[in-house]
């Protein structure tokens, strides 16, 4: 299976520097045209289905890229946003002042090793695990077929790093994969 994936486009929080997480913010008017390059580059890679995270921002995405492809889409609450707790909603400065300078060290890892559970949010382990069942299942049902996901930076860049793929996935671009590896 080819796996074709894409952050979100972006939202105020992300232009403010703000940790999302399961917060549902929504895209803004740069991520509206962001998602509309998408959906035009995205015409010739002959994909089949979308998924798409469940939050307001990836749906939105994921709708405004299939006005361009007209494909059945999918919601799956399963490729939500890393949860972050408490530090929702924070700046990287605010999350240093508030809990801690030891917090900026999960922040500034993306997909190997970060651990948000003692601030009411989520393990790597736990966010990796989510993604993998999503695309597990896809595996299985579209063994040949291209599929896009819609989905968000932590999720996807520890998805990217699992398997074995840079993990700098950005706002704006997107990512081929083969799924299994090496396939």
């Amino acid at each position: 299976m080819r796996v074709v994936v894409i952050r979100h486009t972006e939202t105020d929080w992300n232009k403010d520097g703000r940790y999302q997480g399961r917060t549902d913010i929504p895209i803004n008017d740069i991520g509206e045209k962001q998602a509309r390059a998408l959906g035009e580059e995205l015409k010739l890679l002959n994909i089949k289905k979308i998924i798409s995270s469940d939050l307001t921002r990836a749906i939105q995405t994921a709708r405004i890229v299939n006005e361009a492809l007209n494909l059945p889409l999918v919601i799956d609450e399963r490729l939500r946003e890393s949860g972050f707790g408490e530090i929702e909603g924070h700046t990287k400065q605010e999350v240093g002042e508030k809990f801690g300078q030891e917090w900026i060290k999960h922040l500034d890892d993306h997909h190997v090793a970060y651990n948000f559970r003692p601030l009411g949010g989520e393990h790597r382990d736990d966010v990796l695990n989510r993604y993998l069942e999503v695309i597990d299942g896809l595996a299985e049902e579209h063994t040949v077929d291209t599929i896009l996901l819609v989905a968000h930076g932590r999720g996807l860049r520890t998805l990217a790093g699992h398997m074995g793929q840079p993990p700098d996935i950005e706002r704006g671009e997107y990512r081929v994969f083969e799924y299994p590896a090496g396939q």
